[in-house]
Order: structure tokens, then sequence, then C-alpha cells
């Protein structure tokens, strides 16, 4: 049960880190840049914060399965899947800037 929580906080938080890219994308298409531009720059100085917090949870939710033999195959797979989601929100915006 730790291990669904913590994969799942973890993907809330990598979603905020994510923010600063996507958020101005997502209410731009809106029509709500200019409050896309409020919730950037209210969010973008803890945007390595969020990405230490989504590390630290996917670490846990990792040890608690290795820790743990008897964890269901489902609950393996949606820490795999939420990990590859985390990596992809978190190193997306350093790949296309400029």
């Amino acid at each position: 049960m730790k291990e669904k929580l913590l994969s799942i906080a973890s993907a809330i938080t990598s979603f905020l880190a994510a923010i600063c890219w996507m958020g101005m994308v997502l209410f731009t298409s809106l029509g709500l840049s200019g409050f896309g531009f409020a919730v950037v720059s209210r969010i973008s100085p803890y945007r390595n914060l969020f990405i230490v917090l989504t590390i630290i949870m996917l670490g846990l939710a990792h040890y608690f399965i290795a820790r743990n033999s008897n964890v269901s195959k489902n609950t393996r797979t949606i820490v795999w899947i939420m990990t590859i989601v985390s990596v992809g929100l978190i190193v997306y915006p350093s790949l296309f800037r400029r």
C-alpha cells in the first residue's frame, strides 16, 4: 500500500516540477495565458524541490518493493509506470531548452 501511495505522490510532484513548461502550453491553449504566467511565476522557483521530492518518493517506493517479497505484480507495475512517467516529465523540459 505504501508503494502505491508513494508512486502516485511522486507522479504528482513530477507534474508540479513540469508545470513550468506544461502550464504555459495548457493555459495558453485554453485562452488563459495571463493565469498561466501567474502560476508559472509562482511555481517555477520550487521546481528543483519538486524534483528532489519525486526522486525521494520513487526511491522509497522501490525500496519498499525490494524489501517486501509478497508485493503484488500490479503494485510493481504501477511503481515502474510512475517511475517512467516521472522521469519523462522531469527530463522533457531539459531536452527542449534553448
